[in-house]
């Protein structure tokens, strides 16, 4: 199986600790570890992906997934001569575990303990070709059920599970992926390993279509192959305007097809226009940009100006919505996303009714001395955007603020703008998504003529520029905004 990753086992989940210690009691004799206790009747024997020959190392799991109770892990004290070594290959680690506990949780390891096999019979069973830390963590889940999962390890962890038949534990896995930012999942996809397992490759382009406005702004739609470009456009979900998507193909065009042939390249142009929704577009839409394009096949031309020309008197059957994908509108969505401007719609896999933007503030550096105003977008049927101030303002001077404003529209004074808003901002990480930070807003925020602006502080500066910690990244800032819930108010 190939594996990507393996070859750094992070040193930091190790401590130091002597020779005197080697014969410390565990800390928790009911669960696996690297050092053998009384109740232990199991030991798998691995290859050697990790300790060095002069390290006596004890592991202490940093991740909040495990508590603190998780098992001590030593590594085995062998003589010099087979100690875990990179110069010696036929070295091994050893991980001692429970029989009946393995046997219990994992369907995998109760036929190759219990049906007869030579391996029920045996007190070492040998592991090939997983290193010891990824079959220590799918071994501690097992007895907590618990998997400290991160964009290092996910992809071996899945695999792994999958080979173990341990759908609990890829299906945490995928809860994972469908968490993942946008940044993340882009930089996914277009890995040279993206493509190491069908069914993670599955799973990315599954959120991909679900992000598809994301991945069809101009400046990422050339980096998409035909596949993934049609996959996005047979899609309902995407939250853009039918002209739009037409300008962003026309950019894959031009990113992908130099020198168009319209003859030479008419297949690929098929396959793509096919799903484009021509007849929902407007007639000036339609002649003044479609059609001077002169890319589009002539069929779905006359059949967009025959659909815009048809009296509204004469609706259309049933049966032609069935038959034709192109006349049925993209689903209907409260958010609007605007290609190509800096606020874009998310999915919020942890509440349902949430309804979400993500704000990527780029040449951070470039700006921090002005007020930053977003672009505006649609929610709740009114109109919002945000304010940042990269280098502070006058009641939070030290901090990276940010606000939401209900955007107010003179022209409709009513008691429609009455709105009681829960809500809250998220700062991403974009090193380890885990560790953004949420700032909720107080519950029930009356938006309304006399106020309609809210927000706050939400980190140091000094922390935002430390670009060790993942806040700023690449001169970018990331910020986020769920709201969970809009009510408008009788007057």
């Amino acid at each position: 199986m190939n594996v990507i990753g393996l070859d750094n086992w992070n040193k930091a989940n190790f401590f130091e600790i002597s020779e005197a210690d080697s014969t410390m009691k565990v800390e928790n004799e009911n669960q696996p570890s690297f050092q053998k206790n009384k109740t232990h009747d199991l030991t798998f024997i691995l290859p050697n992906h990790c300790i060095e020959s002069d390290e006596a190392s004890l592991l202490q799991q940093q991740s909040p997934s495990i508590n603190s109770k998780s098992p001590s892990v030593k590594s085995q004290n062998r003589s010099s001569s087979s100690k875990c070594s990179p110069t010696n290959q036929n070295s091994h680690c050893r991980i001692y575990a429970h029989k009946e506990k393995i046997a219990e949780k994992s369907d995998y390891f109760r036929l190759l303990l219990t049906n007869g096999m030579k391996e029920s019979s045996q007190q070492e069973i040998s592991i090939p070709n997983i290193p010891a830390p990824i079959f220590y963590e799918i071994l501690l889940f097992l007895y907590t059920s618990e998997l400290p999962i991160n964009l290092e390890n996910f992809v071996n962890i899945f695999l792994y599970c999958d080979q173990f038949l341990l759908e609990d534990g890829k299906e945490l896995c995928r809860k994972f992926i469908k968490r993942l930012d946008m940044g993340s999942l882009y930089k996914i996809l277009f890995d040279d390993e993206c493509n190491i397992s069908t069914e993670l490759t599955n799973l990315y382009l599954d959120q991909m279509i679900c992000n598809g406005e994301y991945f069809l702004e101009l400046e990422r739609v050339g980096k998409l192959n035909l596949e993934m470009l049609v996959k996005i456009l047979i899609s309902s979900d995407i939250r853009m305007k039918e002209i739009q998507i037409f300008k962003s193909c026309l950019e894959w065009i031009k990113v992908n097809l130099k020198d168009v042939d319209v003859k030479q390249d008419e297949k690929v142009l098929c396959e793509i226009f096919q799903h484009i929704r021509f007849p929902l577009m407007d007639y000036e839409e339609i002649s003044t940009i479609v059609e001077p394009s002169f890319v589009v096949p002539s069929h779905l031309l006359l059949e967009a100006y025959r659909h815009l020309s048809k009296p509204k008197y004469l609706p259309l059957k049933e049966s032609d919505f069935k038959n034709n994908l192109r006349l049925n509108p993209r689903k209907k969505h409260d958010f609007v996303a605007v290609p190509g401007c800096d606020v874009f719609q998310i999915q919020c896999n942890d509440h349902k009714k949430c309804h979400s933007v993500s704000w990527p503030i780029e040449n951070f550096s470039v700006i921090k001395s002005q007020k930053h105003i977003s672009s505006t977008f649609e929610m709740f049927g009114l109109t919002w955007r945000m304010w940042a101030y990269p280098a502070g303002e006058a009641k939070h001077a030290d901090s990276f603020s940010v606000y939401l404003e209900a955007v107010r529209v003179k022209e409709k004074e009513s008691y429609d703008f009455l709105r009681n808003t829960t809500f809250f901002f998220a700062l991403v990480n974009q090193k380890n998504k885990t560790l953004s930070r949420h700032y909720p807003s107080s519950p029930n925020v009356l938006f309304n003529y006399e106020k309609s602006v809210w927000g706050n502080g939400l980190i140091e500066l000094k922390t935002l520029y430390d670009t060790t910690l993942g806040y700023l990244d690449n001169d970018c800032v990331i910020v986020q905004l769920h709201i969970l819930e809009c009510i408008a108010l009788e007057g």
